[in-house]
């Protein structure tokens, strides 16, 4: 069973910041960065099944961002993925939640992972819309702000075009 579990590296503000000289934005020397905060949650999960399916299991860390991003993804690993893969290109620079679904889309069919969790929404935008656009775009059922998962591994299904999900309820 595989796992991919995408975070998202965000900015938030440091106890104490300066205004730009234009005064219309924080100086970007008083921010910090840091993993999702709802993305702890997900990769939590993801190792809770991890455990609980011993060697059969492997999660897969994914991010999209630049090297800043590194430190997100070095976090969520220290948590006990297997892997970690980080996309960037240039392009991808003002990407909106849709636009990074589409790139996970990409990394998902590449992957093939059982499972994909992914934050409830992310701190500095709040849009909740890449979950559920990864879904969209992968022809997966989603469920939104899941407060517990009672997932049970069981045998592996034939697989039903180029994707199946594990059974798992929401409780």
């Amino acid at each position: 069973m595989k796992i991919l579990v995408a975070v998202k590296q965000v900015a938030f503000l440091d106890d104490e910041f300066e205004m730009r000289d234009d005064g219309r934005d924080v100086d970007a020397d008083f921010f910090e960065k840091d993993l999702n905060e709802f993305d702890h949650f997900s990769v939590e999960e993801a190792m809770l099944i991890k455990e609980a399916a011993g060697d059969a299991a492997e999660v897969v860390i994914a991010i999209v961002g630049d090297e800043d991003a590194d430190d997100a993804l070095r976090t969520a690993l220290a948590k006990g993925a297997d892997r970690g893969i980080r996309v960037w290109d240039d392009a991808l620079a003002e990407a909106d939640g849709v636009a990074v679904a589409r790139v996970l889309a990409k990394l998902v069919e590449r992957e093939q992972p059982d499972m994909v969790f992914t934050g409830a929404q992310s701190a500095d935008f709040g849009s909740a819309v890449t979950g559920m656009a990864l879904a969209g775009l992968l022809g997966w059922p989603h469920a939104a702000v899941v407060c517990n998962l009672d997932y049970t591994p069981g045998p592996r299904p034939r697989r039903c075009g180029a994707s199946w999900r594990a059974g798992w309820k929401r409780s």
